[in-house]
């Protein structure tokens, strides 16, 4: 095998790997976007490695579209000009590889870029944008190899980019990345404009109801202007499928936001305000979560909780005391 063909290659099968990593990225974004993540990300590890706080930031999109989105067609088409490097014709090959070249360059850079933001803005790190990262740096490695710059000159650059057939693939990028997004958008926030609207003006309309928060669980700085009270029963299968959004967004929002965790079974067992026994074990492990709350482990028993939701039971204490 060539020295080229071995590239080339190579530069398939790590592009081929970055369109799946910001295939699901894109998935989970508006996973957590719109409350369908039923649970945390497995990388998503502690407030310094959160993925889904990372995936859910503000810094996650650009003009409103996922930043992940538009990998996936910017992968894309780093694929078509390294296609076009191995089968067009001999005269031809040079250009799409050196196009194939510019783009792992701007893509490194603005791995860079994205890099600078998570350590000085966000402080978190998401896993699969640093192997996202790493293989930028390897594509980058394939596309310098598949080159010879010892003619390049400014005006072959230029010619490069503005050839109709390097300025049609690129429109594939914006394009591409504004469709899917209109797409995804209207198949997860079908009626979700009137939902809230409505959502709103019935909250609008409650009476305001004072409730006693000291000694709560947090996640979050006291000091935080935007406090957000949720109150959540273990054996409830909506609360634990906004668990995953709520944290993320409080993870990617460290110094606004304080999220207060207040325990509200829904079980007549415990909870005089509730008139029947819907949820049998709920009480029992709202007790077993204060109880981690004073050894400091609130967060990660309400994580094993939700994630055992299914097949909660009293037997399940000592693996639950086992694994957090």
């Amino acid at each position: 095998m060539s020295q080229k063909k071995m590239w080339s290659s190579a530069a398939f099968i790590f592009l081929l790997l970055a369109i799946g990593f910001c295939v699901y990225l894109t998935q989970h974004h508006y996973g957590l976007l719109y409350g369908m993540q039923s649970s945390k990300s497995f990388c998503s590890i502690n407030s310094h490695f959160d993925c889904d706080a990372v995936n859910i930031s503000p810094l996650s999109e650009i003009g409103g579209i996922p930043i992940a989105m538009v990998g996936v067609f910017g992968f894309l088409v780093e694929f078509l000009f390294l296609l076009g490097a191995v089968v067009l014709s001999e005269e031809e090959k040079p250009k799409a590889a050196r196009v194939f070249f510019y783009l792992a360059v701007l893509n490194v850079l603005f791995c860079l870029v994205l890099a600078v933001d998570s350590f000085f803005i966000l402080k978190t790190f998401c896993l699969y944008c640093m192997t996202l990262y790493v293989l930028c740096g390897l594509i980058f490695i394939c596309a310098l190899k598949l080159n010879s710059f010892s003619k390049f000159t400014l005006p072959q650059f230029m010619g490069d980019i503005k050839s109709w057939t390097t300025v049609l693939l690129l429109a594939i990028v914006p394009i591409g990345s504004l469709l899917g997004n209109s797409i995804m958008m209207d198949s997860v926030s079908k009626d979700m404009e009137s939902v809230i609207e409505s959502a709103i003006a019935e909250w609008s309309q409650n009476k305001k109801i004072d409730f006693f928060i000291k000694d709560a669980a947090t996640l979050g700085p006291d000091i935080a202007p935007l406090k957000l009270v949720v109150f959540s029963d273990f054996q409830c299968p909506a609360c634990k499928h906004a668990a995953p959004s709520i944290h993320a967004f409080a993870n990617a929002h460290k110094d606004k936001v304080q999220v207060i965790y207040q325990n509200y079974p829904l079980s007549s067992q415990c909870n005089p305000k509730v008139p029947s026994d819907m949820h049998k074990e709920s009480c029992y492990f709202a007790r077993v979560a204060v109880c981690a709350q004073e050894q400091g482990k609130f967060q990660l028993a309400h994580d094993w909780i939700f994630e055992h939701q299914e097949g909660l039971n009293k037997d399940m204490m000592a693996s639950l005391t086992k694994e957090t």
